[in-house]
């Protein structure tokens, strides 16, 4: 894309504004209202603006001048922006971003999940939301901080991540000890297998680029071409409708089988499932009306209230569980 191959001479007359400065297939533009917005390209992202895609579909944004990033199919970000303090709240899904510049002391990036976040001063990688309780950094070039957050005492735990690594970050839901901890760092080596479909269509137009992964992290994607990567992409787009046509036939089943059906957490974009909040019910962060991401699925007690305690599974008819939105939730 020419989005990340030109970002500082296209974006020359947008500096310090936020635009979705490309839309393939469906993608859907919300309001900090949850108003749905017509979309264009290079339409004007305003703080707590969400952009969607669905699948065999992308979108791709400049944060300002040196800034991209890139929405996978199948995933919802939310933008923020105070002053230059900029803040991607990555819903679901996955997002490749590429800071071409190192940012300035003033300046603040951070990609945000709802178990961890990335400080980004000037590199190239991605972010995924696996499930609600486990998301995954990866870094191609530079070097960032990745931090997880225990729920229950505010307690971080940070690790730097250099070229070539990755990290899977985890919100433990409560079968470890108190000694053990509620939250966990693994970090791995990359490989050039690891790395989607969707960020290798972009990489390819970016020889530059590919040069400073090598030197940085060893990974040669030096005689990568287009084609290798469209093939990669097509075949990341089956798995994707493979996993959605996985997911529909499971909530059928489960909405069909009536007392004998276990509690199951619904699951959304790029493989995520919502985790337990705690250790009851399964509970998705507010994201601005975005559906389906904002679904929570609650377990009720036999007054109908909201139950946040005691075994995580249950088994049960319907009549126990409901699925209501995040406002909801918070008001029951």
């Amino acid at each position: 894309s020419d989005l990340f191959a030109t970002a500082a001479p296209a974006f020359a007359d947008t500096a310090s504004t936020i635009r979705l400065q490309k839309a393939e297939g469906t993608v859907t533009v919300t309001n900090a209202s949850a108003r749905s917005m017509t979309v264009r390209n290079d339409m004007r992202l305003y703080s707590g603006y969400t952009v969607t895609t669905d699948l065999a579909s992308y979108a791709w944004i400049s944060l300002d001048d040196t800034k991209a990033i890139k929405l996978n199919e199948d995933s919802s970000v939310e933008g923020r922006k105070t002053g230059k303090k900029l803040e991607v709240l990555l819903i679901r899904g996955e997002v490749f971003f590429n800071v071409t510049e190192p940012l300035l002391q003033d300046e603040t990036l951070n990609i945000r999940t709802s178990t961890m976040v990335t400080g980004i001063r000037g590199t190239a990688g991605w972010v995924t939301v696996k499930t609600w309780t486990h998301s995954q950094v990866g870094i191609l070039e530079g070097t960032v901080e990745c931090s997880v957050t225990d729920p229950a005492t505010g307690k971080r735990k940070s690790v730097i991540l250099n070229a070539g690594g990755m990290a899977d970050l985890y919100v433990l839901n409560g079968e470890q000890t108190e000694q053990e901890g509620k939250t966990e760092i693994v970090q791995v080596k990359m490989s050039d297998g690891d790395i989607d479909g969707y960020i290798l269509a972009e990489l390819a137009e970016l020889p530059d680029l590919r040069e400073e992964i090598l030197a940085q992290s060893g990974i040669d994607l030096r005689s990568l071409t287009p084609e290798e990567a469209q093939q990669r992409l097509r075949e990341d787009r089956q798995a994707a409708r493979e996993r959605s046509e996985e997911i529909e036939q499971a909530a059928a089943e489960q909405q069909g089988t009536g007392a004998n059906a276990p509690a199951v957490d619904l699951t959304w974009g790029s493989g995520a499932a919502a985790p337990a909040a705690g250790r009851g019910g399964a509970t998705a962060p507010q994201n601005g009306g975005t559906a389906p991401a904002s679904y929570t699925v609650t377990w009720l007690d036999g007054d109908g209230n909201i139950v946040t305690q005691g075994e995580q599974v249950l088994l049960g008819g319907n009549d126990r569980y409901t699925a209501m939105c995040h406002k909801c939730w918070t008001e029951k």
